[in-house]
């Protein structure tokens, strides 16, 4: 289904103007200002419906507007929708009179996105690109993505942690034979005194054998209860200065077993967060793999839209406009209208590309162009039709 009339009246720019295409490649031409914006805002004023429309569409100084298009098809559609202050109204009769009850869901059915613009789409910034591709295709993974973005700044975070923790492991620290434990200053004290304490008691008992002859039996009694031979304390006090030096390879080896069993315990988070990602991933390439997409090759990756496997902008600008074109045309399956609005980019080659692949796909393609050269299929002056030179003689 194809545009075969357009009629509109006081819409922005346009007095009035009455198009009938010729082909599969209308192009709009004039000076800048003249109204060629306004003949494609027409045909998306009706079409689109409400949400396109501006608040103030009508031509300055008219109280009302109105654009009718006829539509080719089975059965033939003239739909008219009429612009006034308060807003206005729609209206679809077929060839046979009837009048639909519904007119703007039949448009929604029949439109898909008139309002897609190749020229427009060649021109968005990767990312955009394959939001708008996304939306074309019907693909929605902004919660997918927000799961992902998540898991990925988590693990990213457990990542960091972790290599903070291993640049503090250092095994080689702890000296061969350092015990599990650390060891008790106070009990070695305790034995210290201990043996300081008995020694003492020897001494004394020596001197009291010493002193008092008189009390041998005595004192030999009280030397054989707490024996003949001094204790050596070198080796505790030895054990007592060592004992700090001790403990601190103890706490060191402790400090890199919990360092082991943090960095084990973290790179294992890491890698269930991996694993998440993956299933997202996943599910993602699942969802892509049994998309319809408009054009064979066509896909995205982070980076964007890509084709044939490589990103998109790598293509040549040819190749970039005939995706483009036929990208809008696939998702317009049944009125196969697309609306170019700055043509004037397009050299004679990239004309010549839109119009073969319009004709290609059975699809019609309105586009407007600063200009009055003669590709030009209508010229707008001062909002109306500029009369080609052999229509004034």
């Amino acid at each position: 289904m194809k545009i075969v009339r357009l009629a509109a009246q006081n819409v922005k720019r346009l007095c009035a103007v009455e198009i009938k295409p010729d082909g599969s490649l209308v192009v709009i031409g004039g000076k800048n200002g003249a109204g060629k914006s306004s003949v494609l805002d027409s045909i998306e004023y009706v079409l689109a419906g409400t949400k396109s429309i501006p608040a103030k569409p009508i031509r300055s100084g008219a109280k009302s507007g109105q654009i009718v298009l006829e539509l080719d098809g089975d059965p033939p559609m003239i739909v008219t929708r009429k612009l006034t202050a308060s807003g206005g109204s729609l209206e679809i009769k077929t060839a046979d009179g009837f009048t639909a009850p519904s007119p703007q869901k039949i448009l929604d059915a029949l439109c898909g996105r008139v309002a897609f613009d190749p020229l427009a789409f060649t021109r968005l910034r990767p990312k955009d690109q394959a939001d708008a591709l996304r939306g074309l295709v019907g693909l929605d993974f902004a919660e997918l993505d927000a799961e992902r973005n998540r898991l990925y700044d988590e693990r990213t975070a457990v990542n960091r942690e972790a290599k903070v923790v291993a640049a503090k492991l250092n095994p080689g620290s702890v000296p061969a034979g350092t015990p599990d434990e650390e060891v008790s200053g106070t009990a070695l004290l305790g034995r210290l005194k201990v043996a300081q304490e008995q020694n003492a008691a020897i001494v004394l008992a020596h001197q009291t054998v010493e002193q008092a002859e008189k009390h041998l039996a005595q004192a030999k009694a009280a030397l054989l209860a707490v024996g003949t031979e001094l204790t050596d304390t070198t080796a505790i006090e030895q054990e007592i200065e060592s004992a700090e030096t001790i403990n601190a390879a103890v706490r060191n080896k402790k400090e890199q077993r919990r360092l082991a069993d943090e960095h084990a315990t973290l790179c294992g988070e890491a890698a269930g967060l991996t694993e998440s990602i993956d299933e997202i991933d996943a599910d993602k390439a699942a969802l892509l793999a049994e998309a319809e997409w408009p054009v064979p090759g066509l896909g995205f990756d982070e980076g964007g839209v890509t084709l044939n496997g490589l990103p998109f902008e790598q293509a040549s600008s040819a190749e970039q406009l005939r995706v483009s074109v036929a990208m809008g045309l696939a998702v317009n399956p049944t009125l196969r209208v697309l609306l170019i609005r700055d043509g004037s980019l397009l050299d004679e080659e990239g004309l010549r590309t839109v119009a073969e692949l319009a004709a290609e796909r059975d699809g019609q393609v309105w586009l407007e162009r600063v200009g009055e050269g003669a590709e030009c299929s209508v010229i707008i002056e001062d909002g109306a039709i500029k009369p080609k030179p052999e229509e004034t003689k």
